[in-house]
């Protein structure tokens, strides 16, 4: 009975699983005469007046026992995750980033340890601290080894700090986690890459909920489930990124799956509110509704909505980029 049980549940989870990699075309669902109603916005909403400049800095430890990679292996990961996280913040347009590469030099040390003299910095608004430490995955999947040339892949956990440099306060912490597992031997630069720049992508979707400005709904299709967005690759607004993979783990695995890599974004759909608290103006938005992105281009997506039957979103209506959710990118990941 237990074993009935034990493929039954599987079975279960790999049909849940192959079932939620199905993708929807919106523009082959019908559009109704609800999906053509309009809603105005009365109230203005602020938009930044200039891009952002952050300086980035990245500090890299490696656990390994392999003398002969000495520190080459922790210098081709911070180049990694430098230019990871200057491409994911370029590509959202409003930032501007200043590493190595640009003739940024910081002690990332100091930095780290909060004994950095901000007066010193150059001229940016933000700096970005990565501190990172990478791990190395063993053949069976699921072990860690600290031999670098017996690795079948790589684990990285990055520590995020942004400094606002005017202020000198740390504006937010996140740590974020990517692993590569299905490596080829010898080939742990390639998996340092990729899990790199996931990291970068996930810290890249929770700045794009917290600085960038609003967009707004351009049109609704399949009566009010699918909403396309003035959003799209240059938010992070993507969907999930998956790739086939042995499940629980390559060895002895049960099945073959297809699971996420990087989950699909998620949005919220507001409207705006104009208060005036202890006598100054202020914009409010007021989140009524959510959704998850399905399909993107560079500056669009379509997202389908949450409940949406009960979730009242038009064309017109403001969307951004979910903090919330973007924040529960972090370690269960991976």
């Amino acid at each position: 009975m237990k074993k009935l049980v034990l493929v039954a549940g599987v079975a279960a989870l790999a049909g849940s699983l192959i079932t939620g990699c199905a993708t929807v075309d919106p523009l082959k669902v019908r559009q109704t005469a609800r999906d053509q109603r309009v809603y105005q916005e009365k109230t203005k909403e602020p938009v930044p007046e200039a891009r952002y400049k952050i300086a980035i800095v990245c500090k890299t430890e490696a656990s390994r026992s392999d003398k002969k990679y000495s520190n080459k292996l922790d210098d081709y990961s911070v180049d990694q995750m430098e230019s990871a996280v200057a491409n994911n913040l370029s590509g959202l347009g409003w930032f501007d980033p200043l590493d190595r590469k640009h003739g940024l030099v910081i002690d990332a040390e100091a930095l780290i340890g909060n004994n950095v003299n901000f007066d010193k910095l150059p001229a940016a608004d933000y700096v970005l601290v990565a501190d990172s430490k990478v791990s190395f995955i063993a053949k069976q999947g699921w072990k860690r080894t600290t031999h670098v040339d017996k690795a079948r892949g790589a684990m990285i956990e990055t520590d995020f700090r942004l400094v606002d440099v005017k202020s000198k306060e740390v504006v937010f912490v996140k740590k974020f986690r990517s692993a590569v597992t299905d490596s080829a031997k010898g080939a742990i630069k390639e998996a340092v890459t990729i899990a790199a720049n996931r990291n970068a992508k996930k810290l890249s979707r929770f700045v794009a909920a917290r600085f960038l400005p609003g967009r707004r709904v351009l049109q609704m299709r399949g009566n009010g489930q699918y909403a396309q967005v003035d959003m799209g690759k240059n938010y992070q607004a993507t969907p999930a990124v998956k790739n086939w993979q042995w499940w629980p783990y390559k060895y002895f695995p049960l099945c073959y799956l297809k699971l996420e890599d990087v989950p699909a974004a998620k949005v919220e759909f507001y409207t705006l509110e104009q208060t005036d608290a202890g006598g100054k103006a202020k914009v409010v938005k007021n989140v009524f509704a959510k959704g998850s992105v399905i399909r993107a281009e560079r500056d669009k997506a379509w997202v389908e909505i949450d409940d949406y039957e009960k979730a009242g979103v038009f064309k017109g209506h403001g969307v951004r980029i979910s903090e919330e959710v973007a924040e529960g990118d972090d370690l269960e990941l991976e």
